[in-house]
Order: structure tokens, then C-alpha cells, then sequence
């Protein structure tokens, strides 16, 4: 028998599902809870063969109780389920984090799913490889409060392309990147290309004072802008160089095209003079 554990903040929702389940009791054993907080009580108390978990939801949202379940049980596989499907949410949940399902959803669909993630065993973990835009259209989407930290999926770019986001409600309220802080920190955030993102809940010692009132989707402009201002210079010279090579390359046709009708002139002359030297013997 599998234990599952069910957690959404509705509970005409969790009623629902536990009732429908109850048919498969000799398959299923189901535990529901509120919360993220009630989650992880659940999950220190007894073991699971599976968790899904609602995204939006008060105290400790269900991206926080992903990020949690990957660190502290990386054995048990998730179900992630919410009313803001999204191509970037359903592609990324898929690849990096849990097996995803959309709001509303038949019995017979979660039911499938839930044979799915049992069998492949789909591990909950950190959102890796995706694109900032698309991350910051799932926060805004949820309206999720947390504190998330970025870094690049690429190693190239160093252990220095990191940097965390505070969100309340889905708004961006405050942002740190090395030294900097606020918008200016968001901005470099931006810049990162394939990042990892570990949610995380604010600690609780104090609040957050907000430095940012400009949207996400403005502030994402600006920081394009100035990456393809930064990349420009770099771009110019691969451009004068790849020139540069076009220009040697057709210099040696020429010279090789010359040489050959140099050859060819030459080897015409010489049957010339031979023709020549013939006739007047």
C-alpha cells in the first residue's frame, strides 16, 4: 500500500479527493494537511510514497515544501498542483521538479498521474535550467510570498552569478546581489541565464522593507537592455573578425583563381611555341 500525503489550503477540495480516493483504500492510504507547516509535521512523523501539494497556500507555500521535501526527503517523488498552468510551469515541473496538474482536474486524471509518479519515481527538487522571465511569470501568477535564491545553472558563469529575491503576494519587494541591493541588485539577477531557483521562507526576524516598486516586467526590460549594451562591444568584434576572415578567405580565391589562369595562360603560350617552332622548321 502507498501512503499519500495530500496538502492544499481548501478543504472542500481535500474532502473531495480523499473521498474519491477511498474506493482505492486497499492501494492508497491518504493523509491530508492545511498547509506546508502541516506538511512537513506529517512528514517528520511518518513516512511517504508520495506528496501533492497546492502551490499557493498560506504559512509555507507549496514551492518552499518542494524545495523543503528535496532537501530534507529527496526519496519522496510530488504531484504539484495549480490553478495557473503555464507552458514554462508545466515544461519546467515536468524536467526539474514534480509531475504537475492543472486546476481544476478529474479524479481519473489525478489518478493517472499518481500511477505515473509512483512508477517513474519523478523526484521533487529545485527548479533548474529555466529562464528568469518565465520564473518571474509563475511567482506573479501564484501571488507566492518567499524568498528565493538565484544562482546560474551554468558553471561558466562562476559561483558569483547568485543572488536571492523577496516576494510578497507575487510582487518583488526586495532584491541582493553581492554588495548591491534593491533594483539595482534585481537588474544584475535579471542578467543570469539558466538559473537554479531554491525557494525558501522568509526566516521571520523582521520585516522586509520594500525598495522596489517598479513591475517585474519592466525592471526584466531594462535589464535586457543593459546586458545587450554590456554584450555589445564583444558582438562588434566577433562580427569585424568574422569580416576580417571573409576578407582572407576571398583574397585567397583570388590569388589561388589568378594563379590557376596564370597556369592555364602559360600552358596556352608554351603550345603556342611549340606550334610555332613546328611551321618554321
Amino acid at each position: 500500500m502507498h501512503r499519500i500525503l495530500i496538502v492544499d489550503d481548501e478543504p472542500m477540495l481535500l474532502t473531495i479527493l480523499t473521498e474519491s480516493l477511498k474506493k482505492y483504500a486497499k492501494k492508497y492510504a491518504v493523509t491530508t494537511a492545511k498547509d506546508g507547516l502541516g506538511a512537513i509535521m506529517a512528514l517528520k512523523e511518518k513516512p511517504f510514497d508520495l506528496v501533492i501539494t497546492d502551490i499557493n497556500m498560506p504559512i509555507i507555500n507549496g514551492l518552499v515544501l518542494l524545495a523543503y521535501i528535496h532537501k530534507n526527503f529527496p526519496k519522496v517523488p510530488c504531484i504539484a498542483m495549480t490553478a495557473f498552468g503555464t507552458p514554462f510551469l508545466k515544461k519546467r515541473m515536468q524536467e526539474d521538479s514534480a509531475h504537475y496538474i492543472e486546476k481544476p482536474f478529474s479524479i481519473d486524471l489525478l489518478l493517472r498521474a499518481i500511477r505515473s509518479v509512483l512508477k517513474t519515481g519523478i523526484l521533487s527538487g529545485t527548479l533548474n535550467g529555466i529562464s528568469v522571465e518565465g520564473f518571474l511569470k509563475m511567482i506573479e501568477l501564484e501571488m507566492v510570498t518567499c524568498l528565493c535564491e538565484i544562482s546560474s545553472s551554468n558553471p561558466t558563469q562562476g559561483n558569483q552569478s547568485r543572488g536571492y529575491l523577496y516576494f510578497e503576494q507575487g510582487e518583488l519587494y526586495q532584491a541582493y546581489y553581492d554588495r548591491l541591493k534593491g533594483k539595482k541588485a534585481a537588474l544584475k539577477i535579471f542578467q543570469i541565464n539558466d538559473v537554479t531557483v531554491k525557494f525558501r521562507k522568509p526566516s521571520g526576524k523582521g520585516h522586509i522593507a520594500r525598495t522596489i516598486t517598479q513591475n517585474t516586467q519592466s525592471l526584466m526590460m531594462e535589464a535586457m537592455r543593459q546586458r545587450d549594451e554590456f554584450e555589445m562591444p564583444e558582438r562588434k568584434r566577433a562580427v569585424e573578425k568574422a569580416r576580417e576572415i571573409r576578407k582572407r578567405k576571398i583574397k585567397r580565391l583570388k590569388q589561388k583563381k589568378n594563379e590557376q589562369m596564370f597556369q592555364k595562360a602559360k600552358a596556352q603560350a608554351d603550345l603556342v611555341d611549340k606550334k610555332l617552332a613546328f611551321i618554321t622548321k
